[in-house]
This record gives structure tokens, sequence and C-alpha cells, in this order.
């Protein structure tokens, strides 16, 4: 694994991950030592290093520049050591309010979704968070998530208009891609009692479908 950072600046980074490890963190330092970099550096710093300074400067959980500093970072994530995720891992969670959105599996938001209750406010930003951090990859999956989650309609037109995607992009998902997309359609008790009366009205239909069948047979 290639690393990006200059070893002139291997000093100031083991000390900025240092200060966002102490209890509580040392923001404002560790902000400092990326402000030294930034000015003692005749090159660019990499992208990690300007996102962190984002992140660092703003609580938020998302925002705009958050999520901009989330893409910039993975885009390009193959080419950091372990020196620079882990720099970037602390930058992010040195705000507590992230910790409850700065997801790396889709089954962390399942699970979010899972609780009782939902947790629906941070699985929506957890979206966001993981629509950032793979490019965009799974935004037609997670705009039905989305949507189906802002909802809590069983027919709305908006609501009938993700699941006919969903059912699209079906045979294309991934396992854990189906499950999240099943539990956000679920996170709804009126869909659910919607879709638990279909299933039954099926179930009774292909019953007396079979019971006339023996009848004729």
């Amino acid at each position: 694994m290639v690393s990006t950072i200059h070893p002139k600046h291997r000093k100031s980074i083991t000390r900025i991950v240092q200060d966002l490890q102490a209890q509580p963190p040392r923001d404002r330092s560790a902000l400092a030592q990326l402000r030294k970099i930034f000015t003692d550096s005749g090159e660019n710093p990499p992208a990690i290093l300007s996102a962190c300074a984002t992140l660092l400067n703003t609580d938020a959980a998302i925002s705009g520049d958050v999520l901009a500093a989330v893409r910039n970072v993975h885009a390009e994530w193959d080419s950091y050591g372990n020196a620079e995720r882990d720099l970037f891992n602390r930058c992010v969670w040195s705000s507590q309010t992230r910790r409850a959105v700065a997801v790396t599996e889709v089954n962390d938001v399942t699970v979010m979704l899972r609780e009782a209750p939902p947790r629906v406010a941070d699985a929506l930003n957890s979206l966001r968070w993981l629509n950032a951090q793979t490019q965009h990859a799974h935004k037609a999956v997670f705009t039905v998530c989305g949507t189906l989650l802002k909802n809590p309609s069983a027919d709305h037109p908006a609501i009938v208009e993700a699941i006919q995607t969903a059912h699209q992009l079906w045979p294309g998902l991934a396992d854990d891609m189906r499950t999240l997309v099943m539990t956000c359609v679920y996170a709804s008790k009126a869909r659910a009692a919607h879709a638990r009366a279909r299933a039954a009205a099926r179930q009774q239909a292909a019953e007396a479908e079979s019971v006339s069948a023996k009848c004729t047979a």
C-alpha cells in the first residue's frame, strides 16, 4: 500500500493522531499541526489532509462540506497507507454526532432500522454518508430507501414508484442491498401491514386454487 504523505510530515501526522486519540480529543492542537503542514509544505498536501481539516472544523454529522470531504478521500482511498487511513478515521470520529452516522457497511444501516424504535433519521444520514463514500455507485438503491424512509405511506405515488424501481434493480443487487431495501420497506408500519395483507391474500388464493384443482381432478 502506497503512502501519500511526504516523509517530512510523518512526525506531524503522528502528533495529530495522538491529539485525536486523547480524551477528550485535542482538536485545536490537531488543527494547528495541519496548518503547519499546509504552511511549511512546498507542494499541495494530499486531499486527505484537507478533508481532515474540514472535519475538525465542524461538529456537523452531515453537510455539503463533510460529504465532499468524504468523497474526495475515498476517491483516492486505494492509494493511502495505513497511517493515512487511521488519520482520516480519527478525524471522522472526532465529532460525537458523526459517530452515529459514519457507517462503513450497508448492514450498519439495516441494523439501525431494526432497532426498537427504528433510528430512521440516523439511517437517512448514514445513507448519504455511504453514497459519498462509495462515489455514488449505489445511488439508485439509496434513493429508493431514502424515499421509503421519508414517507410512511403504503400507497403514496412516490412510494409506489420507489418500490417499482426496487423491483427493477432487484436482479442486480447483492444480498446486503436486498436486505436493506426490504428493511426500508418494512420500516413503515403501514407498509408492513399492507405487505402482510397482500401476502395473506396470495396465500389464500393459492390454497383455494389448490383445493379447486383437487375437486376437479
